[in-house]
């Protein structure tokens, strides 16, 4: 079965490591994340969990941290009740928060979603994962 892949970049007016700390600073995390909140201590291996208690209907998203490099990537397997999938390991996403640092107080924000089975899902979480990189770009350049 095909995968397709979502991707979206950025340019953010300020180094790597303001946008860094906007990705997993829990605050930041609340305000670019639909107030979820996170419980991880941000390690490879670490389960993840994003909890939406602020909803109508409260929602608990989770995952593992598969690779962190400071101020550079962030890759996360993330299950989440809005995919419509069980709970099981086929149908986690592969999230990837990619900085590049271009120079002149420029970085290169690309969030990454993978795996969806189709590429209508895929469309239909656009407006999302571009929603997360406009306002962590806006948190970055403005706090």
């Amino acid at each position: 079965m095909n995968k397709f892949d979502l991707t979206t970049s950025k340019i953010v007016n300020t180094r790597a490591n303001p946008v860094w700390k906007k990705i997993i600073d829990a605050d930041a995390i609340k305000k670019w994340w639909n107030g979820a909140r996170v419980a991880t201590d941000w390690k490879v291996g670490s389960k993840v969990e994003f909890m939406f208690v602020e909803q109508p209907t409260p929602r608990f998203d989770h995952g593992k941290i598969i690779e962190l490099v400071e101020n550079e990537r962030l890759v996360l397997n993330l299950w989440s009740v809005d995919y419509g999938n069980p709970d099981e390991d086929e149908p986690y996403k592969v999230v990837i928060y990619d900085l590049k640092y271009l120079g002149n107080e420029q970085t290169r924000l690309t969030l990454s979603v993978a795996s969806y089975d189709s590429e209508e899902e895929m469309e239909k979480r656009r407006p999302l994962v571009d929603t997360i990189v406009n306002k962590i770009k806006f948190l970055a350049e403005h706090e």
